[in-house]
């Protein structure tokens, strides 16, 4: 299924979020709401709340992915 093209910078948002994601001992943590506003008003951005639900929601599926990756490892 192509990326639509519409969502192209909720992709660009997500992946500027990801890079200065914090974590603990045990991985990844969630990107949160506070860490959104913060860079949204750092970099001058006005994020709908429809952007920022698209943001939460390609966050969850990293972080299912990041989990099952885990899980696999641990497995082996």
């Amino acid at each position: 299924m192509p990326f639509p093209d519409m969502l192209t910078h909720v992709w660009a948002f997500f992946l500027e979020l990801n890079q200065a994601r914090s974590g603990s001992g045990f991985g990844a943590n969630p990107i949160s709401y506070t860490e959104i506003l913060a860079w949204s008003q750092l970099t001058e951005r006005n994020l709908s709340a429809f952007e920022v639900s698209a943001i939460k929601a390609v966050d969850r599926l990293f972080m299912g992915n990041q989990a099952k990756a885990a899980q696999k490892t641990s497995s082996s």
